[in-house]
């Protein structure tokens, strides 16, 4: 089980409207990351309910995890582990930690080690 680590008081939605945002981002997820095999053939994408898997052959996995009961987004790769809530004003994930966002954290991060860049 993961800790749940926060630094400010984290705004809930909604569950319904949590479960959309949800399934919104990991549907943008593996839209995006089975695109990008068409340029990195190591990427094997598994979805499963409401968790995402992406293998990425020689570098590892990147895991999103929907936490139904914090209605947070756990993300986990290779070199990082973050949690995000949805921030409805800035219609974005972002992290729990530090604010930053979960999208742009991942193309910055992909953009180092896979060939080629996500696209939402």
């Amino acid at each position: 089980m993961m800790k749940l680590l926060y630094r400010f008081s984290v705004p809930h939605i909604h569950y319904d409207q949590f479960i959309t945002e949800a399934s919104t981002l990991l549907y943008k997820l593996e839209t995006s990351f089975n695109n990008l095999k068409k340029y990195d053939n190591r990427i094997q994408v598994q979805a499963k309910g409401l968790d995402l898997c992406v293998e990425v052959k020689d570098l590892g996995e990147y895991n999103f995890t929907v936490h139904h009961k914090d209605r947070l987004v756990f993300f986990q790769s290779p070199y990082q582990m973050h949690q995000y809530y949805f921030n409805e004003v800035s219609q974005q994930w972002e992290c729990v930690k530090d604010k930053h966002y979960l999208i742009e954290c991942l193309t910055r991060e992909t953009g180092k080690y896979l060939k080629g860049y996500l696209e939402f």
